[in-house]
């Protein structure tokens, strides 16, 4: 999903900090949000709005600066998420990013 946000909204989000498994900023000034059942979620005039002190208010309560947000990204790793039985995943590596695996080759009895 991707939303553009007006300036004047309050960034209101329905999930809480401890349900993303990862926050890439992408180079247009966006910021996606990507959570362990492969969802994600992007905001696209993130960079805009942290321009302005946006503060983001998580679904537990939690009110978070851009600053915050944006905190420990550098070399963060995306996520991978261990497909579904008889699923087939494609990944596309970017150059330069880190990836991490949700499952090890233990996890299932074949992974190829």
């Amino acid at each position: 999903i991707t939303v553009a946000v007006p300036d004047e909204a309050q960034l209101n989000l329905g999930f809480t900090s401890a349900e993303i498994t990862n926050r890439l900023q992408g180079t247009d000034g966006s910021l996606t949000f990507t959570f362990a059942d492969g969802g994600a979620v992007t905001i696209s005039n993130f960079g805009e709005l942290a321009g302005k002190g946006a503060q983001m208010v998580m679904a537990d309560g939690q009110a978070l600066s851009a600053t915050q947000m944006l905190a420990g990204l550098q070399g963060a790793a995306e996520t991978i998420a261990q497909p579904a039985a008889g699923q087939v995943s494609e990944i596309v590596l970017k150059p330069g990013q880190t990836y991490a695996f949700s499952f090890t080759a233990a996890d299932k009895a074949e992974i190829t």
